[in-house]
């Protein structure tokens, strides 16, 4: 899915997901709500894999 996507389907901006997604921006627990619900994933699989990231184990 694409950020143009994304942010289609959660309403947030485009350089707004840009910026969570290179570390600039850190969502809230509502704005993870969100996009884990526009991309049809749980909540909490955002967080184990952003929590795998920064461990260095994925």
């Amino acid at each position: 899915m694409s950020q143009v996507q994304l942010a289609e389907a959660t309403g947030f901006r485009q350089s707004w997901l840009s910026n969570v997604e290179h570390g600039r921006r850190n969502p809230s627990w509502s704005n993870l709500v969100r996009l884990a619900g526009g991309l049809g994933v749980r909540t909490s699989m955002l967080v184990r894999r952003a929590e795998t990231l920064v461990d260095g184990s994925g």
